[in-house]
């Protein structure tokens, strides 16, 4: 099973990539900052929810420690894919 982590999707692309996934029977962890509305849509959707603030190193690197480690709350095995779908643009 490919493993998935995705940020920013609470709505738009990120959501619907997550909805995509997850019926293609993928592993699906939403990478969310506000916890209500991470754990709300993890359960609607039926995916795992991540906390994560792109623009803090150490947020995304506990976020993908937490998807990777084996027996803890992450799946056994690596994570298939990041989408990077929120944080701010450069210019």
């Amino acid at each position: 099973m490919t493993i998935t982590l995705i940020t920013g999707a609470t709505r738009g692309l990120g959501r619907e990539t997550a909805r995509r996934l997850l019926e293609a029977r993928h592993d699906v962890y939403l990478g969310v900052r506000d916890e209500q509305r991470r754990r709300e849509l993890a359960a609607r959707l039926g995916a795992h929810p991540v906390m994560i603030v792109v623009t803090d190193d150490v947020s995304v690197a506990t976020a993908v420690d937490l998807v990777q480690r084996p027996g803890g709350d992450g799946p056994e095995g690596p994570t298939g894919g990041i989408f990077g779908n929120d944080g701010p643009m450069p210019w």
